[in-house]
């Protein structure tokens, strides 16, 4: 989405992308597949090690491991051996409850419905098990999604495994707040930050940026 906003941006770029077409289709293609085939791994309710399920699981069976007791155990074998810190720090930890967990259960059911919506139907009859379904068929099934469902669904799972790993190293309460995920607001205002997302945008703005202004030989 990043390569089609710069390139609407700019009739220089557009026509030098379209000097080698087949390699920008392909790859976009490519992305396009490796996206929904994760995505489908992901929010399956298969007995997969990579689905959300599974994890929501493992979460509700291991409350302990989210306890202040549990997390003064890890900051002490991390190096944490001044004690009066470390009570200070697990004072303002924050202690990972069957509230919390149902609120995270509600997130996941709400953007497993986004993903049924607009990934589940190509994702299974035409990328994994390949449905016999005519050209129209296989057009109607990706229209079924949006460009914007793939960034929500994308940017929320990358959200939620920060903030898990920060709720089990850091003590820190999951903020399940979405960031922006709008490659437009991250192309014409980019934040500079370190989330995957905006960094992949930023590196992508780059090379559109190259190759609009890079002097091709004759």
């Amino acid at each position: 989405m990043t390569i089609r906003h710069a390139a609407s941006q700019s009739r220089t770029l557009l026509y030098r992308l379209n000097e080698s077409p087949t390699f920008w289709q392909v790859s976009l293609a490519a992305l396009q597949s490796s996206a929904y085939i994760a995505l489908g791994r992901v929010f399956d309710t298969t007995s997969s090690r990579y689905c959300l399920y599974e994890l929501l699981s493992s979460l509700e069976e291991s409350l302990d491991l989210f306890s202040k007791e549990a997390l003064s155990q890890r900051k002490r074998k991390d190096g944490f051996t001044d004690e009066k810190r470390l009570a200070e720090y697990l004072g303002d930890a924050h202690q990972f409850s069957t509230s919390d967990l149902r609120s995270l259960i509600k997130s996941v059911a709400h953007h497993k419905k986004i993903y049924e919506k607009a990934v589940m139907l190509a994702r299974h009859n035409h990328l994994a098990h390949r449905s016999t379904f005519s050209r129209v068929d296989v057009q109607n099934l990706y229209a079924r999604g949006k460009e914007k469902d793939m960034w929500r669904l994308s940017t929320y799972l990358l959200n939620l495994y920060e903030q898990l790993w920060n709720l089990y190293t850091n003590g820190r309460k999951p903020n399940l707040r979405l960031p922006r995920y709008s490659p437009k607001a991250m192309f014409e205002r980019p934040l500079g930050g370190a989330a995957a997302h905006e960094r992949m945008v930023g590196e992508t703005q780059k090379l559109m940026l190259f190759l609009e202004t890079a002097r091709l030989p004759h």
